[in-house]
């Protein structure tokens, strides 16, 4: 081989490790419907998120999955999403907005085994999600 062409392999060679590298992402979403307009229920997203964020998910993940590594707990994020949409035909063309809470999972076991995860993290969102709307503002 000659040198030109060891030069060119060393600088292909991370391009062919960064193509062979893979991750799952599992996610999932809990609707917010809770109050009469849109802009309300992602005022109450954004609080749910942010105090379920705050509150030490990671923490509640990690002792409910010991298994789980640092670099897997740092694959896990909640945010919340806006959706809007419209029909294309119909009488009724109103825009439609949903609000949601989305747990995600990115790591590189396989989607069965974020599933359990997602689902945990959902689990814990709909607690804070119900003792909000019960409660208020001042959980």
């Amino acid at each position: 081989m000659s040198l030109s062409t060891w030069c060119l392999a060393a600088a292909l060679l991370p391009l062919f490790v960064l193509a062979c590298s893979y991750s799952f992402t599992n996610k999932d979403s809990i609707p917010v419907a809770t109050e009469s307009s849109a802009d309300a229920n992602l005022e109450v997203a954004k609080a749910v998120a942010t105090q379920v964020w705050e509150s030490g998910l990671l923490k509640k993940i990690s002792q409910e999955f010991p298994d789980l590594s640092e670099s897997e707990l740092q694959g896990i994020g909640i945010r919340w999403n806006t959706l809007k949409t419209k029909p294309l035909l119909g009488e009724d063309r109103e825009e439609e907005t949903k609000i949601s809470i989305q747990c995600v999972f990115q790591q590189k076991r396989g989607l069965e085994f974020g599933q359990p995860v997602v689902k945990f993290c959902l689990e814990v969102v709909k607690s804070a999600l119900d003792a909000y709307t019960s409660h208020g503002s001042s959980t």
